[in-house]
């Protein structure tokens, strides 16, 4: 969590919100290289977003405090997609992504409002994303630019490690079929590496060698 920086290079915006996004997906991280640039630059930009919000909605302290911070970022991502960043990567991304297709507001809406029950419940960094209800469906619409069905929320939401490691019952290639072709291959490695994973461990942390992942790259790209 960095203040405004003062600084709009996109540039060097991107590679910050790159490394928070690296550094909070670990062996997920890869998923990303499957996207096309535009969709992993648009994906990046709303991860470091996300990543930054739920943190405020994690610290410690008083409710009221942590709903402060999550209004005074959802503030400045307002300003933000009205064409006045703050000097902040994430909402310099934010901006620039909007210029170029508009983020779909109830989207971003579901995301912010998950966040806020989150800061209520007083959960921590560790607490399962299933105190959040709302944020699978947000993340999914906002990445995907359209609505989605709920076989393709029950996927998001196992891929979030809200689903207690079980796939998704009956939903998982009925969303397969749903979710946009240029998406399909970075949503099969996300899946591939989550069973590999497990929901109960701690993704903090690689459990994946370079060569499982390299092989769950090739498996994710070749795979129908």
């Amino acid at each position: 969590m960095v203040e405004p920086l003062d600084d709009h290079d996109p540039a060097r915006a991107e590679k910050v919100c790159g490394e928070i996004c690296r550094a909070a997906l670990v062996d997920l991280a890869p998923a990303l290289l499957l996207l096309p640039a535009a969709e992993r630059r648009r994906a990046r930009a709303l991860g470091a977003f996300v990543l930054t919000l739920f943190d405020f909605a994690d610290q410690p302290g008083l409710d009221g405090d942590r709903l402060a911070e999550i209004n005074r970022w959802e503030f400045q991502l307002e300003e933000a997609l009205d064409g006045r960043p703050a000097g902040q990567p994430v909402f310099v991304l934010m901006a620039r992504e909007e210029a170029i297709r508009p983020w779909p507001r109830p989207a971003l809406d579901l995301v912010l409002a998950a966040a806020r029950r989150r800061a209520l419940a007083g959960s921590t960094s560790g607490t399962s994303r299933k105190t959040s209800p709302g944020l699978a469906k947000g993340l999914a619409e906002a990445l995907l630019g359209e609505p989605v069905s709920e076989d393709t929320v029950r996927l998001a939401n196992d891929l979030l490690g809200a689903g207690g490691g079980q796939p998704a019952a009956g939903g998982g290639r009925a969303a397969a079929r749903e979710i946009p072709k240029h998406w399909r291959a970075a949503t099969r490695y996300l899946r591939l590496a989550s069973a590999k994973i497990g929901s109960a461990t701690d993704r903090r942390e690689s459990k994946l060698g370079l060569g499982t992942r390299l092989a769950l790259l090739a498996r994710a790209r070749l795979l129908p």
